[in-house]
């Protein structure tokens, strides 16, 4: 209903995409919204297949992703297409507020950090962001005509197509003014906690290894190893601390993520030859906008630890946004 009353934009489709469901959900829409296009898939192809399949089907020059879970403002498509129509980006991202989450959080945007989790509060500029969110993001289909790697299946394949866009050379740009409210994690939210930290753990280290040179992921490794085991640790104290809740993380999933990487070395390397094979930028230009920060906050514990991560960085050579927020003060 939100989509159909939008203000001011340009004449567009709206495209649904079923992700094999039988709960009688296209069927429920062909009836109440007749003007809407549903794609129906045999089978769930996650998040990735099923936005590959939706933009496949769109007939227009550019591709807006929405999430099912959201509301938009009035406004919202005029806003998010506008930087598309001036030419001034490639990859936009609306202003979206998840439920649960703090209005001060998005006083500044985030960026990504160096093992691949999101920092907060960043950027100053309200249209600077490291990566545009795929529960509300806008594109040409000319330069993205299959946005992600359907092998992500959910999370991190926003990512994804924001470094895409990055080594391309593309510019990432939000639009403040288009207005999302996102529930969050409403399909996610019902699997499996095993299944999901999978997913999470296994496309967030899939992105360092496809996109990053050598060099870097060599001065990266060790942080990357201290990260896994402090986070199989934390979670496998956690589980034994409460065995039904497993805290936030499960450490089966967290090993079975690592796992597939030894299980599936062929598929990784064949995906990095194609992703190095098509970069036009430098490692240093998209290290420039990510955060050498590790942990979020400023408490005690938050700032020791991002003060030893920037010290690291300042020795490796790991140039992230904070040194030039540096040189420019």
């Amino acid at each position: 209903e939100s989509v159909l009353a939008q203000k001011g934009a340009p004449e567009f489709e709206t495209i649904v995409v079923d992700n094999g469901s039988s709960d009688g959900t296209l069927e429920s829409i062909s009836k109440r919204f007749p003007s809407v296009r549903t794609v129906r898939l045999d089978g769930n192809l996650g998040f990735a297949g099923g936005n590959n399949a939706g933009v496949k089907a769109a007939r227009g020059e550019w591709a807006v992703l929405l999430n099912d879970d959201t509301v938009v403002e009035p406004r919202w498509l005029r806003e998010l297409i506008a930087p598309l129509i001036r030419g001034s980006a490639d990859l936009v991202s609306s202003r979206i507020y998840t439920q649960g989450i703090e209005r001060s959080c998005y006083e500044k945007n985030g960026s990504l950090s160096l093992l691949g989790y999101n920092i907060m509060r960043v950027f100053d500029d309200s249209e600077t962001l490291f990566s545009a969110s795929g529960c509300s993001a806008a594109f040409s289909k000319r330069i993205f005509p299959v946005p992600f790697d359907g092998d992500y299946f959910f999370y991190s394949e926003d990512v994804y197509l924001s470094l895409r866009a990055r080594f391309m050379g593309c510019r990432v740009k939000q639009a403040p003014l288009s207005v999302v409210r996102h529930v969050g994690s409403a399909t996610t939210g019902r699997m499996p906690r095993r299944v999901v930290t999978f997913y999470q753990e296994r496309n967030r280290l899939l992105n360092l290894l496809l996109f990053f040179s050598r060099s870097v992921l060599l001065r990266l490794a060790p942080l990357m190893v201290a990260d896994a085991a402090v986070k199989i640790m934390l979670s496998s104290a956690a589980a034994l601390a409460d065995f039904r809740k497993q805290g936030k993380k499960s450490p089966v999933g967290v090993l079975q993520a690592y796992a597939w990487f030894f299980t599936h070395t062929r598929t990784v390397i064949a995906k990095r030859k194609k992703i190095q094979s098509g970069k036009t930028e430098k490692d240093r230009e998209v290290l420039a906008v990510m955060s050498g920060k590790f942990v979020n906050g400023d408490s005690s514990a938050a700032k020791m630890v991002n003060g030893i991560a920037h010290g690291y960085c300042a020795l490796t050579g790991l140039r992230t946004v904070e040194f030039g927020k540096k040189e420019r003060r």
